[in-house]
Formats: structure tokens, sequence, C-alpha cells
């Protein structure tokens, strides 16, 4: 199993430009939290799926629409914490109380 905390995503709405381009802040976000995760996942010795997975996704202290959330996240950590985006079988997002604002992510084989 795959455990992850990582930094609040920019909400979806914000995530493209009117030309349908990634903004900067979309684009930061992707490469740092790649980063990050690889980082995370180098620490616990855990290695990249290459088969189906779940995700479950904790967010702490998101106040918008948790759908919004989904598709910037899991765009980055594809290529890091499973092969392709494809692999996700089962998806599940909570928003969750308490602590600083953050997210969980878990993934484990589906």
């Amino acid at each position: 199993m795959i455990r992850l905390i990582l930094s609040m995503p920019p909400s979806a709405n914000k995530r493209l430009t009117r030309g349908h381009r990634l903004t900067t802040e979309a684009r930061q976000y992707l490469d740092d939290t790649a980063w990050d995760a690889q980082a995370q996942m180098l620490e616990q010795g855990e290695k990249m799926f290459t088969s189906p997975v779940q995700v479950i996704v904790m967010l702490y202290g998101w106040k918008g629409d948790i759908d919004n959330t989904a598709k910037l996240l899991l765009d980055a950590i594809t290529r890091v914490a499973y092969r392709d985006d494809k692999l996700i079988n089962r998806l599940v997002i909570e928003r969750c109380k308490g602590g600083e604002r953050r997210v969980e992510v878990e993934i484990t084989a589906y």
C-alpha cells in the first residue's frame, strides 16, 4: 500500500486558461506533487503499481466541490504511484474534518 500526504490541488475550475492550457499554478502543482509523491514512496520503499488499483482520497480542510480536486491530483501522481490512470478501478473521495489543510491518498491493489 502507498500512503501519501500531499498539498491541496488548485480547483479544477482554475486549472485551464482560456486557450485550454494548464495555468502556471496547475503546472507547478503537477511538478511539485509528483516529486513529493516520489520522495514519499522512496522513503516507504514502495514501487509504482502496474496492475489495477483502488485510490482513496481524503481531503482535510477542503470547502469546495470535492470532485474539483480529483483530476489534477490524480494526474500529478500518475506515472509515479501507478503506471497509467486507466489502472484506477475504484476511486473514493472523502471530505474529512480536523487538522491542517492537506490531501491524504491511499493506493492499494484492486
